[in-house]
């Protein structure tokens, strides 16, 4: 087949050398067509992969923060808790040794 492409370019033009390089790429133009499509599709994979994580980081860091804030808030509650069951405990103790007292 490549033979036939190379005597056919001879016969169009029989004052001039074919070129092998053309003839290679006429021969297997589909195939490169091929691979320059998974080539271009690989490179565009690859250069927005970043691009899209960064915008993730983002969206993700703003989101991680907030939710940081919510957990410093419930966990000052939770200890705030047990003081004052403490103060209650000993403001209700107080209240019953004052009735002892008197």
């Amino acid at each position: 087949m490549f033979v036939e492409l190379l005597n056919k370019q001879k016969q169009v033009d029989p004052s001039s050398h074919p070129s092998i390089l053309k003839t290679i790429v006429l021969y297997h133009w589909k195939e490169l067509i091929v691979s320059g499509f998974f080539a271009l599709l690989k490179i565009t994979t690859l250069s927005a992969g970043p691009l899209l994580l960064n915008a993730f980081i983002k969206v993700t860091e703003g989101d991680a923060s907030k939710l940081m804030v919510a957990q410093d808030d419930r966990l000052k509650a939770i200890s705030e808790t047990p003081v004052n069951m403490k103060v209650l405990k000993l403001y209700t103790r107080e209240a019953h040794f004052k009735i002892i007292k008197n």
